[in-house]
Formats: structure tokens, sequence, C-alpha cells
């Protein structure tokens, strides 16, 4: 899946996303529980 995809179904922006990716910001509040859920569920869990 693309970074802009994973970005819609998370109702963010792609550059959030990407600082994720790169490790210059860390996810918080309702984005951190989405990946968490995302992580153990799957991505399906979003869609």
């Amino acid at each position: 899946m693309s970074q802009a995809g994973f970005a819609r179904l998370l109702w963010a922006h792609k550059r959030t996303v990407q600082r994720w990716e790169a490790g210059t910001m860390r996810p918080t509040g309702a984005a951190l529980a989405l990946l968490t859920l995302v992580k153990r569920r799957g991505i399906q869990i979003l869609t």
C-alpha cells in the first residue's frame, strides 16, 4: 500500500506518514491507537 493510501485510511497527511516512517515524528493519540490496531489485526481493520 502506498503512503498516500495508508494516510487516507488513517485520516492523516501523507507527509505525516512519511515522517513516522523516517523516524522524525512519532504517532500519538488516535493515530497511535489506529496503528496499534493495524499491527494486531491487519490493515483490513480500517476498511
